[in-house]
């Protein structure tokens, strides 16, 4: 599958990335460029005298035979395999980066994207290995096919707003990254985008993701639970397969369909929340071993029945009652939502709201550790409450000026509701 701006992509790249016959390859300050008469423009080129190396600088523009023009695009393949480049810097008049540009470049560490990017092509900076962090600018409205596959020591990203679409693999075989923002402005996520993505720990998708393709988190198996927000209509094939850690999935109220072995090979897998009234449809294989007999699954009272008389569902061992309505209009963070964030040592949680909130509420953070939950931000004297998944109180508190500390009678792992007045958070304990 191609990204949807492959097409326009394309025909750009028949005039940035191939040689035009009224291009001249000139080689200024030791880069190599292709000086295009036609558009005024400079493209970076694959060294004419051997490979790259060291920290390279690339001027915002080239002047030749007395015509200047502005460097506006690294190549196709312009320093790939350079593998004693160790840095780039790049102007802000880049717009585009072409198919293969970086690919191989393993001792590449520093690299900072310009917010005038527009165009990333495929496999661009695959295999770059030394890369740990990198921030994608919204400028970009797709991060294409592969683009950071392979980049094994990829830490963290950051996707901005304004990145509509997450291609094929684009971050596939990423085996370091435990953390990615994906901003709300994201509504395509593609096959296998972070497959083999071994150290990615917790995800938070945004609402305008409806659908996950075939494979997005297939053998991710470090994640230890998943948060699937009520805007998730369908789960494709084999989407969390061999995530060998996942021991709680959550699921919203829109699902309707979940593919084949989509959570097939999760052994650790305990407590399954499920939303929906109507139990989804299901392909084969979706909890093949997973041990679903040895599990706990959690539905609406009103469906009991329904998840009792339908297939894989009633393949649980023990099947309890929660109230979903508890988390109505929180399954999902919003751009304004108040956060929640803990120590390393303690336990981690995902960030929501409910619509409405007041901007002090919504700067409040809820942490867990052991059982006691930690507030802080809320106006002196709010209500602070703490539900478990079943709509059981399990812990309350008047807000004081600092910090609040509410005891629950909750251990790790697990998921609470912290109340804070009208707003809500939804915070793991792990």
């Amino acid at each position: 599958m191609q990204s949807k701006s492959y097409f326009p992509l394309f025909i750009l790249s028949l005039f940035t990335f191939s040689q035009p016959a009224w291009a001249e390859t000139k080689t200024i300050g030791g880069i190599t460029y292709e000086l295009s008469a036609k558009f005024k423009a400079a493209t970076v080129a694959p060294s004419t005298s051997g490979k790259y190396t060291g920290n390279i600088v690339v001027p915002a523009k080239v002047t030749a035979a007395g015509t200047t023009y502005p460097v506006t695009a690294i190549g196709g393949k312009a320093f790939a395999s350079c593998q004693g480049l160790t840095g780039i810097t790049l102007p802000s008049s880049i717009t585009a980066i072409g198919e293969y540009a970086f690919d191989g470049c393993t001792a590449l560490k520093s690299l900072s994207l310009p917010e005038s990017l527009t165009t990333i092509e495929r496999y661009a900076f695959s295999g770059c290995s030394a890369l740990t962090s990198i921030r994608i600018p919204g400028q970009l409205t797709t991060i294409a096919g592969n683009a950071f596959s392979y980049c094994v020591n990829l830490a963290s990203v950051y996707i901005a707003n304004g990145v509509t679409t997450i291609a094929n693999g684009a971050f596939s075989d990423c085996r370091s990254l435990t953390s990615v923002r994906i901003p709300d402005s994201v509504t395509d996520i593609e096959t296998s985008a972070f497959f083999r993505c071994t150290s990615l720990q917790s995800i938070t998708l945004p609402e305008s993701v409806q659908t996950l393709p075939f494979g997005v988190f297939w053998r991710c198996s470090a994640l230890t639970s998943i948060v699937l927000s009520d805007s998730i209509r369908s789960i494709g094939d084999y989407t969390f397969s061999e995530c060998s850690q996942l021991t709680t999935i959550y699921l919203g109220k829109n699902v309707s369909e979940i593919g084949k072995g989509a959570f097939s090979d999760c052994p650790e897998l305990t407590d399954v929340y499920c939303c929906m009234e109507v139990p989804p449809h299901m392909q084969a294989d979706v909890f093949k071993n997973s041990y679903i007999d040895l599990a706990t699954l959690h539905v609406p009272e009103t469906a009991s029945e329904a998840y009792a008389g339908t297939e894989p569902w009633n393949g649980f061992k023990n099947t309890e009652t929660f109230d979903p309505d508890l988390l109505v209009g929180i399954s999902a963070p919003t751009a304004n939502a108040f956060s929640a964030s803990v120590s390393p040592e303690e336990t981690s949680q995902t960030e929501t709201s409910s619509p409405g909130t007041s901007p002090q509420v919504r700067s409040t953070q809820a942490s867990a550790h052991h059982g006691v939950i930690t507030v802080t931000g809320v106006p002196a004297g709010t209500d602070l409450q703490v539900f478990d998944l079943n709509g059981r109180r399990v812990g309350r508190a008047k807000a004081t000026s600092t910090q609040t500390h509410i005891a629950t009678r909750l251990c790790p792992p697990g998921i609470v509701l912290v109340r804070a007045g009208d707003a809500t958070t939804k915070v793991w304990l792990r």
